[in-house]
């Protein structure tokens, strides 16, 4: 379905300051170094800038991001696998 809460996920959909949404969700990466992988749930004030809801760590899901951008890992894809393949022992994936 191409309807996500009530969302028309067909038509186009301008994200304001969206620069600065992708830099304020870098520095939240940043600040949490000891986690692999972050699911950011961001919005948008009504002064425009973006403000943190709540941050996931695990158990988040990726089917409506890879449905709207594509692989979830993109360009590190390869990397994330080659880095499971390699701790899956230690059992450290599970959280990444």
């Amino acid at each position: 379905s191409t309807i996500h809460n009530n969302i028309d996920l067909t038509k186009e959909y301008i994200v304001p300051n969206y620069q600065e949404c992708i830099d304020f969700g870098a520095s939240i990466l940043d600040a949490l170094p000891h986690c692999r992988n972050l699911a950011l749930d961001v919005m948008i004030g009504e002064d425009g800038h973006p403000m943190l809801i709540e941050y996931n760590t695990d158990k988040f899901g990726c089917d409506v991001f890879q449905m709207t951008v594509g692989s979830l890992f993109g360009y590190y894809t390869d990397e994330v696998i080659d880095y499971c393949k390699k701790n899956i022992e230690m059992n450290i994936c599970t959280n990444l």
